[in-house]
């Protein structure tokens, strides 16, 4: 029943300060759907940087003689094999190879009539930060130190390392938005809020000289702090559905940063982020107000 009491008084105030009410539920809607674009972008980067690190590839490359040499293939596969951070390794022929090559690649090739590329083992790594010690403990293998035409060992260092250092930093740059919107956010929340609670102060007082506790005093603006953050959130999550079904429209790979979030889970992050940041600033604002 106290809870009843509470939640009409909050619906009260929230319509006796129609102009305070609207501005906080705005500021939350727009740092809500910055805040689910940059989640979502985030996530996507995260998820590209994995990728990145998952194909990363330490080549090994053998003397030519060793494509016809399936036995001496296989010493090398077990010296491979106890490589450290080794998570799966296959032999690649020189056929194989240039299979993979790109089509000038294998027309070069048929004009010269002779294949030039090396048999290799190419290893993928359970830690790919690590393919720097791999690819040193792989070049004391004696078939691939002597393997006739180095480098023996590649792993694509330059561009792997760049890649994955400027992701790093496309997150941290991320985050840091995403902790500077929430400290705007908090800080409008503050602002918004005080008005209203600002030209009640009078009744806080009463109601504290009578004996009213800091908690029932503070609940009723908690609980309109709570709803207005509520209410940003549900318009920042109409927004954000207009945006993906727009994007889905227009091209379903833009969606898929959503789509490895999950749906779901965004919009229950997102409304709690609305309820909380109502809350908390609506919490710390009353402080300085309870002081009688």
């Amino acid at each position: 029943m106290r809870w009843r009491f509470f939640f009409w008084e909050a619906l009260a105030s929230i319509r006796s300060n129609a102009a305070t009410t609207m501005a906080a539920t705005v500021t939350v809607l727009i740092v809500t759907f910055l805040l689910g674009i940059f989640v979502t972008t985030a996530w996507w980067v995260y998820h590209y940087a994995v990728g990145v690190r998952n194909e990363v590839t330490v080549k090994l490359y053998l003397p030519h003689s060793y494509a016809e040499n399936g036995n001496a293939r296989g010493e090398v596969a077990n010296q491979v094999r106890a490589l450290p951070y080794v998570k799966s390794f296959e032999y690649v022929s020189p056929e194989d190879a240039l299979q993979k090559m790109s089509l000038s690649a294998r027309k070069a090739a048929e004009a010269i009539q002779f294949n030039p590329l090396p048999p290799a083992f190419y290893v993928k790594l359970t830690d790919a930060s690590k393919a720097s010690t791999t690819a040193s403990a792989a070049q004391k293998i004696t078939a691939v130190h002597n393997c006739g035409d180095p480098p023996c060992v590649t792993y694509g260092k330059k561009i792997t390392d760049r890649v994955l250092n400027t992701l790093k930093y496309v997150l941290y740059f991320v985050f840091g938005l995403m902790l500077l919107l929430g400290i705007a956010a908090v800080v409008l929340i503050q602002n918004t809020i005080r008005l209203s609670i600002f030209s009640r102060r009078r009744e806080i007082e009463v109601m504290k000289l009578v004996g009213a506790t800091n908690a029932f005093v503070r609940l009723p603006f908690m609980l309109e702090g709570m709803l207005t953050g509520l209410l940003g959130a549900l318009g920042a999550l109409a927004l954000l559905a207009i945006v993906y079904v727009a994007l889905n429209g227009y091209d379903r790979g833009l969606t898929d940063p959503a789509r490895l979030v999950g749906v779901p889970l965004l919009i229950a992050v997102l409304a709690a982020f609305g309820l909380l940041l109502g809350a908390f600033g609506s919490g710390i604002t009353l402080r300085r107000f309870l002081r009688v």
